[in-house]
């Protein structure tokens, strides 16, 4: 039987890890193509140290589809808002909550079986467009005003979340209509102005 081992626990689920020392600002390769880190719930509260975190991570873009799995708890629920901002719009990393280590395993997990299936893994299938990242539909659903259907269509006009967040008003309001572009962009101009202040 194959199995996880994460902060002392082990959780099962068929999946073979493979333990580097040399990965870097990396925590694990979910697939040849995703890069993750684990925030924990005391990195949560230290600013300094999880945006430095992320940043390295977000240097890898060129090689690694990057994600984030923060830790979420009752006593970090006041810093994820701010983490989530940096992450998705200043390092254009797919930034998923977990509640604890054994949802952060289950999610590992899945994204590891979710690579193994010839639909989702590049080296097992034709080469086509794929379906939308479900991580990244979770993320722009994460946006004031965004339900399903309308993070798809922002998706596929845009293509990731950077894109989304750089796009006009004009250009949103043909996705989603005036009143839901308003919002969006009122919304992203909003945290972008945040993310400046803090960098300076």
């Amino acid at each position: 039987m194959c199995f996880l081992i994460l902060d002392g626990h082990v959780y099962t689920g068929g999946v073979s890890v493979i333990v580097q020392d040399s990965m870097g600002s990396v925590d694990f390769f979910t697939s040849n193509t995703t890069a993750t880190v684990l925030v924990s719930e005391a990195e949560v509260m230290d600013r300094q140290h999880y945006q430095n975190k992320l940043m390295k991570l977000a240097q890898k873009q060129n090689k690694y589809r990057g994600v984030a799995l923060v830790e979420k708890t009752p006593l970090t629920e006041q810093y994820c808002g701010d983490l989530q901002k940096f992450g998705v719009i200043d390092c254009n990393l797919v930034v998923l909550p977990v509640r604890n280590a054994t949802e952060m395993a289950q999610q590992l997990m899945s994204m590891v079986h979710q690579d193994e299936q010839p639909a989702n893994n590049p080296y097992r299938r034709r080469h086509r467009v794929g379906p939308i990242d479900s991580n990244v539909l979770d993320t722009v659903q994460l946006f004031p005003g965004i339900g399903t259907v309308k993070a798809k269509a922002l998706l596929k006009r845009f293509k990731s979340v950077k894109g989304i967040c750089e796009a006009s008003l004009q250009d949103m309001e043909c996705v989603i209509g005036k009143s839901g572009a308003e919002q969006l962009k009122a919304f992203v101009t909003q945290q972008m102005g945040h993310c400046k202040a803090a960098a300076t």
